[in-house]
């Protein structure tokens, strides 16, 4: 029950706008800039992740691998890697959720995530924990409220293991792919936490384009009710 009375706020990421208009401009960019037609897995090696980064390495048409741990990777090396993809993979880690699946919507890459069709059971590239998995743990930011998880199929792709993954990127049609994309152009504003120090007259900054705002916002017009 206590789940059910959080909101959780998404990853803080790079892009703090200081205008509507300098937000656009992002948005904008994003939507039109280059893209291959296949994955990228940006993770460092884990034991768990082993078998994703063999299938990428196996299928190269599909999946590049770019092990972080590894040459000096720096956290704008990820950014430039998700600008020039149309998917991301997003494997769970200490956690199942990665601010990279953040960063991923902030660059216009369509997440591939990783879940058990059962939401009892573990996948073991989704983390440890069931009940923290995207669809959720976000549920009521995204959702209207803690029971809809559907809210994930809007903005990524779930794959059960990494051979579904690699389904999903041969399979997935360039319709679903754009509509993707124009879901997640359109969720942007909502992830964002715009610099508090700048005056924006449009009031986006307080209002649905703002992540603290559309959390109060959900608690206060979707408030869980204890039974007595």
């Amino acid at each position: 029950r206590s789940q059910e009375r959080v909101v959780t706020l998404p990853y803080p990421t790079f892009l703090h706008p200081s205008s509507d208009d300098e937000q656009q401009r992002w948005i904008d960019y994003i939507w039109t800039v280059k893209r291959a037609s296949k994955a990228v897995l940006a993770a460092g090696w884990r034991q768990q992740r082993q078998v994703l980064f063999e299938a990428c390495e196996d299928e190269t048409n599909l999946c590049d691998l770019m092990r972080v741990d590894q040459n000096n990777y720096q956290y704008a090396d990820t950014l430039e890697l998700y600008l020039q993809y149309t998917y991301t993979m997003q494997p769970g880690g200490d956690t199942p959720t990665r601010r990279g699946f953040f960063d991923s919507l902030i660059c216009g890459a369509i997440p591939i995530i990783f879940g058990s069709k059962d939401a009892r059971k573990r996948a073991d590239l989704a983390g440890r924990d069931v009940h923290q998995y995207y669809p959720k743990a976000y549920a009521r930011f995204f959702g209207r409220n803690s029971s809809e998880h559907e809210w994930i199929n809007d903005i990524a792709l779930m794959a059960t293991d990494a051979f579904d993954a690699m389904r999903l990127i041969r399979e997935t049609t360039p319709e679903e792919i754009e509509r993707l994309r124009r879901n997640i152009n359109e969720v942007i504003p909502a992830l964002l936490y715009w610099d508090s120090r700048q005056r924006i007259d449009s009031g986006s900054k307080y209002g649905t384009k703002n992540a603290v705002a559309r959390a109060f916002r959900e608690i206060r017009e979707h408030p869980v009710v204890e039974n007595s």
